[in-house]
């Protein structure tokens, strides 16, 4: 029994088989005309096969695929549906289609032909929201799509709210996208702005149905093609989204803001209490494909309906510039969410939860002087230490400190990383800052030593040089002054509490002040 069936079942394959029309060597000037009922097989190499088409009636042709396959008339790609199809086949006209490739697969087409209108009766093929659904602004910005399986007449289509007591409210914002594979009309309610309205308005509450209701719907293509009746989705009311309410700076930055300065905090208000699952804002810019590209990490912190975007202390002169000369950045957040854990409503179109402003630069105007101690030019050799006050030391870095001076007859060069120098905040001036250099465990040869700061770069972009020459004979006696060689005239002294006193009356450490105001540190033996 079974040798009798595989022989039966290899019969049939071999009259199939036998029965498929072959498509290949078909070309645009010589198509092989097909009828509905027979099989047709497409050529498996990645040729074209040119066919033609011809009915005494009108209708709409069904190619049915073994496989799916694009397939191409005069005006472009036909639809894909479970069976491809092309409407408007008049009686008399001669049609004309061809394929894409097959890579290699084998496919068959059998058609047929329905008699009758020569049109698709307009059908709503899929909703982003199914039928008493909940509705929230949040999901896709608050968007129903309602997808036709052909193209429709958008403009005709009027759309609106009906409310529980019969009220109804038009809605006029919409846009409109075609499918691919179907060609047919994606139709996007853009609901939000009249939701909220309503909820403003108390005409509709949390927890309450409404009714998302479409008339007037006809095919852009066959306009006796209409669609019967209304589309209604009932949907249930969520309540408002939470949105951004306001925000402290949305337009400019410097390139840099000191630790403690509050006009490098960015303060984002909701309408209600947020938080937030991303470990940190993205301060981003440049280009990837100039190889630019770059994201820095911002902390944030929240409190109740308050996100706290905090700068301070990000260098931003490396920013390039675009091709009109300005520079932008673009700070953004992620998983920002209510606390029933929807996600709040973007400022920008398809970004769900997420907050994105973008910034223009500006360069600061920063003037950096620095004072060296003992004075430039004066001899070091009984110094332990060089102090550097920097005017505005805080808009910029450096890497460390460089001192260059003669040695047993050649240069030689002493490097400080940034760990081995003290920095000090300057107690009159917040943006000034002190930086003393240990020199005392070094021994001058006699001659000229140079000492600077490396790598200097501050936050308008610019790199000072930070430099001062002293001398040396060679002879280093290490005494513990911190003063030696300077020549400032001292104009009163403190002790170390700050109490002025008229002359140093014991060993121990003294602030000084000179003559140009600024206070040092002396210790007197």
């Amino acid at each position: 029994m079974k040798k009798i069936s595989t022989v039966l079942t290899a019969l049939f394959c071999i009259i199939s088989l036998s029965a498929q029309i072959p498509l290949a060597g078909a070309t645009q000037d010589t198509p092989i005309p097909i009828k509905a009922g027979e099989c047709y097989l497409f050529p498996r190499d990645f040729s074209n096969a040119f066919f033609t088409f011809q009915s005494e009636t009108d209708g709409v042709l069904y190619l049915n695929m073994s496989k799916p396959l694009r397939i191409f008339d005069q005006n472009g790609p036909i639809p894909l549906f479970d069976k491809q199809c092309i409407q408007g086949i008049q009686a008399g006209e001669t049609y004309t289609f061809y394929n894409t490739t097959t890579w290699g697969d084998s496919i068959t087409m059998t058609p047929s032909f329905v008699e009758g209108k020569p049109y698709l009766p307009i059908k709503v093929a899929s909703t982003s929201l199914a039928d008493g659904s909940t509705y929230r602004t949040t999901f896709q910005d608050g968007d129903v799509t309602i997808s036709f399986n052909v193209a429709v007449n958008a403009a005709s289509i009027k759309t609106a709210i009906q409310l529980n007591n019969g009220e109804i409210i038009a809605v006029n914002n919409y846009r409109t996208s075609e499918d691919y594979n179907t060609l047919g009309t994606n139709y996007v309610v853009q609901l939000a702005d009249t939701y909220e309205s309503l909820l403003e308005d108390g005409k509709l509450n949390k927890g309450e149905t409404f009714k998302l209701v479409l008339s007037n719907i006809a095919s852009s293509t066959h306009s006796q093609n209409v669609y019967e009746g209304e589309i209604i989705l009932t949907l249930k009311a969520s309540g408002g989204a939470i949105k951004l309410e306001s925000i402290n700076n949305q337009e400019k930055l410097k390139s840099y803001y000191m630790p403690g300065d509050d006009a490098g905090l960015i303060i984002l208000t909701f309408t209600d209490s947020v938080i937030c699952k991303a470990q940190n804002a993205t301060l981003s810019y440049g280009n990837r494909e100039a190889g630019n590209w770059k994201e820095i990490k911002v902390p944030y912190s929240i409190k109740g309906d308050t996100i706290i975007w905090n700068v301070q202390g990000i260098q931003l002169n490396d920013v390039p510039a675009d091709d009109e000369g300005n520079r932008y950045v673009s700070i953004s957040l992620k998983d920002i969410y209510d606390k029933d854990g929807h996600p709040v409503k973007s400022n920008v179109e398809g970004n769900t939860g997420t907050i994105l402003f973008s910034y223009l630069i500006e360069t600061m105007d920063i003037n950096i002087y620095a004072d060296f101690m003992p004075t430039p030019g004066s001899n070091i050799d009984n110094a332990e230490e060089i102090e550097i006050w920097i005017s505005a030391g805080k808009f910029l870095t450096f890497s460390g400190a460089k001192i260059s001076y003669q040695k047993n007859g050649s240069i030689a060069e002493h490097i400080y990383s940034l760990e081995e120098l003290r920095i000090e905040d300057d107690p009159y001036v917040s943006s000034d800052l002190l930086v003393y250099i240990p020199i005392k465990e070094l021994e001058f040869g006699s001659g000229e030593v140079t000492i600077e700061l490396t790598n200097v770069l501050a936050a308008n972009g610019t790199s000072p040089v930070i430099k001062a020459a002293f001398h040396s004979d060679g002879q280093s006696q290490h005494i513990h002054s911190t003063e030696a060689g300077n020549l400032i005239k001292i104009k009163s002294y403190y002790n170390i509490s700050g109490i002025q006193v008229n002359t140093p009356q014991s060993k121990g450490f003294y602030l000084v002040r000179d003559t140009n105001g600024r206070i040092k540190k002396l210790f007197v033996q």
